[in-house]
């Protein structure tokens, strides 16, 4: 008669290698089943990334066109007095695509970057020029040369500007800043 105790113990093992394999085997599986649906979300996520690049910058590249538009009606207005009726048509058509444009932006989730009465923020503005006459205080928003356009927290193009640079408050930083140099260097 075979051995009942040496039977069950040799199951008993197999049974136990099976176990582990099997055990080894869901683990791989849950493991490689978790990464592919990682892959999935990060190939989505980078589907979008790339569908709103696009738009993007094909919207920068319609910007100097608004631009354009924009130019034409400040110039209109330099002339008003002097515009026939033909001329007057054409400006308000000029309007209206301007509009329109804008529209559209906004529809986008396209804002236009305020300048008025701001201070200077070299994240969302580009300075083309620095007033050193003006009465303002340092940095804070004279003009707007050209609109700046965000996007979901995203600069697409940083307002082009005129900005405050008081050549007295410079001449007082600078003194200050050598009188400290110059004391450190004493001690």
């Amino acid at each position: 008669m075979p051995n009942e105790k040496g039977d069950n113990k040799s199951k008993t093992e197999e049974y136990n290698k099976l176990l582990d394999k099997f055990n080894a085997l869901n683990d791989k599986y849950i493991r490689l089943y978790a990464d592919f649906e990682n892959y999935k979300k990060n190939a989505s996520k980078d589907k979008l990334s790339i569908a709103e690049n696009s738009i993007r910058e094909n919207i920068k590249d319609f910007l100097p066109i608004a631009d354009e538009l924009e130019n034409t009606l400040k110039m209109s207005d330099k002339f008003a007095d002097k515009l026939d009726e033909n001329m007057l048509a054409f400006i308000e058509g000029v309007k209206l695509i301007l509009k329109k444009i804008d529209s559209i932006l906004q529809n986008k989730g396209i804002e236009v970057i305020d300048t008025e009465n701001k201070q200077f923020d070299p994240n969302i503005h580009e300075a083309m020029m620095i007033d050193k006459q003006s009465k303002l205080p340092k940095n804070k928003i004279i003009a707007q040369l050209e609109r700046g356009y965000i996007t979901k927290g995203l600069c697409l193009r940083p307002a082009k500007v005129i900005v405050s640079g008081r050549e007295k408050e410079d001449e007082e930083n600078n003194s200050r800043l050598i009188n400290a140099k110059m004391e450190e260097e004493d001690e």
